[in-house]
């Protein structure tokens, strides 16, 4: 079959269309020889070829020679032809052709020098040049650079994540600005990657749509990547990828979770109870945090607002004052008196000036003696009865809240012994007996008299055998 004349190959390394680059680009039975196809007579032996040929059963072709033994005495076999043998350029000369020393045999060039400038010494035979002497290209994935006589390339192969490209004028290994054919997350970007990885064949800003890239696909966030927040009454948080949450805390009673401090805080009121905004009256709100709207304005109606309802104000906070026997307190909303003390059974409450217990003076609601008069003590025990029979006028003495008939004792004298010595209706009269070590009977020294008792505060009492001192 003859080579075909037209020229359908590009040949990139020249920039031109040949015949073929390689054999594989000829017709069956046809080699590539200097980027043309030329034909060959196929065979499987010998008996295949014509006269004066041999068949090479290995490449299956009809040729001059396959060994040395195939050409005359003087003749050795060198690519499928027999060549003369030399020992000199002079054995070669003769013939246009120089001796191959190496080879020992005569040939159309020893070294790249004696072909044409487009050609270079291949076994002794002026072959057309592979490619430009020093050009370069990509071959692949690689960096192919022509040697300096065009005879071949040196191939450098490109690293695993970058691709060789010959767009800027020369061939360099780019570096990959994504991943090669893969559909990829780069930040909040989707990006389609181009099959050398060089350039982005498209891309989404996931952002857009309230939605974050991972695992090559825009998903929508359950949560602000890395970051606390409330549900209900715990505190998440949420993982790297915002697409779930782990428990962080949980809010105890009296608690809720605030959403801009993303932590559980003590409320300001009970969810759902009745609660006092001021002195509003309302409800809490479900989270515990602030009030419902709405409510009624407990002022308006001179009313205080205490656990979410409107009370009457009975009393003026901190006053003090009795309720029996107890000691009571007006609390902060002034509408309750709390007890804060309870009276001893010998006390009484006292709320002459700032409530307070103090002993009783007489016993209650029994009869008893205010000097000379015979009365009754009060139900509190803190004073005596108004009326009475003065004793003293009926030169008689009160003895137990009852008018007796009197002696005189001591000769007259009034000393302490719980007598009326001198008959004037009185017991112990005079000042005879020392007054008892309470605090209510402790005067200030600076404005007592010389002798009298006395002490310069309640704690400094001076007291002696239950009695007081006497100021100095």
């Amino acid at each position: 079959m003859d080579a075909p004349l037209d020229k359908a190959i590009c040949n990139q390394a020249f920039g031109r269309c040949d015949q073929c680059v390689q054999s594989a680009d000829c017709p069956v039975d046809h080699a590539c020889l200097d980027f043309e196809c030329v034909a060959f007579m196929p065979c499987t032996n010998s008996l295949d070829c014509a006269h004066g040929e041999v068949c090479d059963a290995e490449e299956g072709r009809c040729g001059e020679c396959v060994i040395s033994a195939d050409c005359g005495e003087r003749e050795l076999c060198a690519g499928h032809f027999c060549r003369a043998r030399c020992d000199s350029d002079n054995d070669c000369t003769p013939m246009g052709l120089l001796c191959l020393k190496d080879r020992g045999h005569c040939a159309e060039c020893t070294a790249h020098s004696d072909c044409e400038p487009d050609r270079h010494c291949s076994e002794g035979r002026c072959a057309a040049d592979v490619c430009p002497a020093d050009s370069a290209s990509c071959d692949g994935n690689a960096i192919a650079r022509c040697s300096a006589d065009g005879d071949g390339y040196l191939r450098s192969a490109c690293g695993a994540t970058t691709t060789c490209s010959d767009a800027g004028g020369g061939p360099v290994c780019e570096p990959w600005v994504c991943n090669a054919r893969q559909l990829e997350c780069q930040g909040d970007r989707l990006v389609q990657c181009s099959d050398d990885g060089l350039r982005e064949v498209s891309a989404t800003d996931c952002t857009l749509t309230d939605e974050i890239c991972t695992a090559g696909a825009c998903r929508t966030l359950a949560c602000a990547p890395s970051a606390y927040f409330c549900d209900g009454s715990t505190v998440r948080l949420c993982s790297a990828d915002g697409l779930s949450s782990s428990l962080a805390d949980s809010c105890i009673a009296g608690e809720y979770c605030d959403s801009a401090a993303a932590a559980c805080l003590v409320g300001v009121c009970m969810p759902g109870e009745p609660a006092c905004n001021g002195t509003i009256a309302t409800d809490c709100n479900a989270v515990g945090n602030g009030y419902e709207s709405g409510g009624s304005d407990c002022a308006a109606d001179w009313k205080a607002c205490v656990t979410g309802s409107c009370e009457p104000v009975i009393c003026t906070p901190p006053e003090t004052a009795c309720d029996g026997k107890d000691r009571v307190r007006c609390d902060s909303s002034g509408t309750r008196w709390l007890v804060e003390e309870t009276c001893g059974a010998d006390q009484y409450c006292d709320d002459s000036a700032v409530a307070s217990c103090k002993a009783q003076v007489c016993t209650p609601d029994a009869p008893a003696c205010l000097g000379s008069v015979a009365t009754s003590c009060n139900a509190e025990g803190s004073g005596y009865d108004g009326g009475g029979s003065d004793c003293g006028m009926m030169a008689r003495t009160c003895v137990g809240g009852v008018c007796m008939d009197c002696t005189t004792t001591n000769g007259g004298v009034e000393i302490c012994d719980e007598l009326d010595n001198d008959c004037n209706g009185i017991i112990d009269d005079g000042n005879v007996c020392p007054t008892p070590c309470v605090v209510e009977n402790c005067p200030s020294c600076s404005t007592a008299l010389l002798g009298t008792p006395c002490c310069t505060a309640a704690s400094q009492c001076g007291c002696l055998d239950l009695f007081l001192t006497f100021c100095q």
